[in-house]
C-alpha cells in the first residue's frame, strides 16, 4: 500500500459521510478529499481529479450509486469501490459486484469490518460478507433463488422503486425521494406490473409490501 490513499464519499446522509470520514481517517494514510451527496457531484469531480478510493451509497437522489459504479467503469476511471449501504447484501451485493464495485458492506457492520474491506480491496480482493457466497466473475443475472428468484428479474431501478413502494411510499414521495419525475415513476411501474405479469397498480403494491416483509427473512 502506498502511503497515502485519497478517498472521496457519496452518500446524501451528512451524519453518514461524517461518521464515514471519521472511521476512514482512523488510518492515518488515508485521506478524504472530497464529499458528495449525488452522484452527478462526484462524476464532475472523477472527471477532473484523481482519487484512490469511493466509498458509496446506493441510494442516492438522482443517479443511484449502482448506476454510479457503471458510469465510472465506462469512463475507465482508475478508483477503487466500494459500496456502504443499509440494504440488505443477500439482494445487492451481486448487483454491485457485476457493475463494477469490488465490495458490499452493510452500514451496520462493525467499525473493523468497515477498515477490513477498504484493507481487501486495496489489496485487489473483491470484499463481501463471509454469509454472502459469490463469484466475483459470475455473470449471470440475479442472485435470489427459489421463491424469491422474481426480484432478479428487475433492473437496478425498478428494484429501488419496487422496494420503495413497499415501504409505503406513494409514486410522488418516491420522485422526491429518488429524484425523477413522478410521470418517470409510473412508467417503471408499468414495466414491473408487465414483469410480474401483474394487471393493476394495486396487485403491485401488495406485492411490494410482502416482498419487503419478507426479504429480511431472507
Amino acid at each position: 500500500m502506498k502511503n497515502e490513499v485519497t478517498f472521496i464519499i457519496v452518500d446524501d446522509h451528512p451524519i453518514s459521510r461524517g461518521g464515514i470520514s471519521a472511521l476512514i481517517q482512523q488510518d492515518s494514510r488515508f485521506r478524504i478529499v472530497d464529499e458528495f451527496d449525488t452522484a452527478e457531484e462526484a462524476l464532475e469531480f472523477l472527471d477532473k481529479n484523481r482519487v484512490d478510493f469511493a466509498i458509496v451509497d446506493i441510494t442516492l437522489k438522482g443517479m443511484d450509486g449502482i448506476q454510479l459504479i457503471k458510469e465510472i467503469r465506462s469512463q475507465k476511471l482508475q478508483v477503487n469501490i466500494l459500496v456502504l449501504s443499509m440494504h440488505d447484501e443477500y439482494i445487492y451485493a451481486k448487483r454491485v459486484i457485476q457493475a463494477g464495485a469490488q465490495g458490499y458492506i452493510m452500514k451496520k457492520a462493525l467499525s473493523e469490518k468497515i477498515l477490513e474491506g477498504i484493507y481487501a480491496v486495496l489489496k485487489g480482493e473483491v470484499y463481501l460478507s463471509p454469509a454472502v457466497t459469490l463469484d466475483p466473475h459470475d455473470r449471470q443475472p440475479g442472485f435470489l433463488s427459489g421463491e424469491y428468484s422474481f426480484i432478479n428479474d428487475l433492473s437496478d431501478r425498478e428494484l429501488e422503486i419496487f422496494q420503495l413502494m413497499g415501504q409505503g411510499l406513494t409514486p410522488k414521495q418516491i420522485s422526491s425521494q429518488v429524484g425523477i419525475g413522478v410521470g418517470t415513476v409510473h412508467t417503471y411501474c408499468t414495466r414491473i406490473k408487465e414483469k410480474f405479469s401483474l394487471k393493476t397498480n394495486a396487485e403491485l403494491r401488495e406485492k411490494a409490501v410482502l416482498w419487503d416483509r419478507e426479504k429480511n427473512k431472507i
